[in-house]
């Protein structure tokens, strides 16, 4: 429940950093003109929180499924911001007329 808090955090006033060669990933942000990590996660937590259902059930075979295909990129994950889409409108409830029968304690 902390790490999406933190996710958060990074995405909204710092940034993702993923270092070559790392086991981790590390959450940064810069408030006040300090750099301050905030959380170091592994690349199986961060793909674990990122993937789909139709996506591979650990990074490890989602790496073996990649080479397979001849592509090592970023696993879904994306380090940069990512905006939401078009606001979409809340369903606005269907306004019913009082009851008369409750209103006036029994007859219509």
């Amino acid at each position: 429940m902390i790490v999406p808090m933190l996710i958060n955090a990074a995405l909204k006033s710092g940034a993702i950093q993923i270092e070559e060669g790392s086991n981790d990933v590390r959450l940064v942000t810069r408030k006040l003109g300090a750099t301050v990590v905030l959380a170091k996660l592994t690349h199986e937590a961060v793909y674990q929180m990122s993937r789909t259902p139709d996506d591979p059930a650990t990074f490890a075979e989602w790496k073996a499924k990649a080479r397979a295909a001849g592509t090592q990129s970023a696993p879904p994950a994306e380090p940069e911001k990512v905006l939401a889409d078009a606001p979409v409108p809340l369903p606005v409830p269907k306004r019913q007329r009082p009851q008369l029968q409750l209103i006036q304690g029994g007859v219509a």
